[in-house]
């Protein structure tokens, strides 16, 4: 635990040094505060000279690292500048491995899932869940033919389904009867 303390140390060490000798080449007059124009000389010099930084960034830039607004840009307010971009591309890294955990999680519980389906439900001929309940509803029937001359039609409903068989109820005399 105090080598990786001392190695943080050592590394912000390192970050400050590097941190000081960007914002005294940015530094051109060497006042220790840094201008808008200072640093947009500084952002395109560190791009060959190739102006490819906006000048309105650049000033939203210095806006936010100036933090007591007096227009110009200490080393320390450089430093903090920088040190909360890191923090914020820490915790962004950190929410990013938590996300990253939960949906692995969650896909492990779906395939889990999967298997315990695949295990348990199987399903039959018919495409019928084997240990489910088929409902049924009866509704109507039309135009029903007389079968045999001289008796009255009394039309029931007979389903069978693997090996169940179940029979509604007679309608008496009807050729278009309704169960309900």
């Amino acid at each position: 635990r105090k080598m990786r303390a001392y190695k943080m140390d050592r590394m912000v060490d390192y970050m400050k040094t590097k941190l000081a000798k960007e914002y005294q080449t940015a530094d051109k007059d060497h006042d220790d505060n840094l201008t808008i124009d200072e640093l947009e000389a500084y952002m395109n010099n560190i791009n060959n000279g190739n102006k490819t930084y906006d000048s309105t960034k650049i000033r939203e830039l210095h806006h936010q690292i100036d933090e007591n607004n007096n227009g110009k840009v200490t080393l320390d307010e450089f430093c903090t500048a920088f040190a909360r971009k890191v923090e914020t591309y820490e915790l962004q890294i950190l929410e990013s491995k938590r996300l990253s955990a939960e949906i692995r999680y969650n896909i492990e519980d779906i395939n889990n899932l999967k298997q315990d389906v695949a295990r348990t439900e199987t399903i039959n001929q018919f495409g019928i869940m084997n240990g489910s309940i088929l409902i049924v509803t009866i509704v109507s029937a039309r135009d029903l033919r007389k079968i045999e001359f001289g008796r009255a039609i009394d039309p029931f409903v007979v389903l069978q389904c693997e090996g169940q068989r179940i029979e509604s109820n007679f309608i008496r005399n009807n050729y278009n009867p309704v169960w309900n």
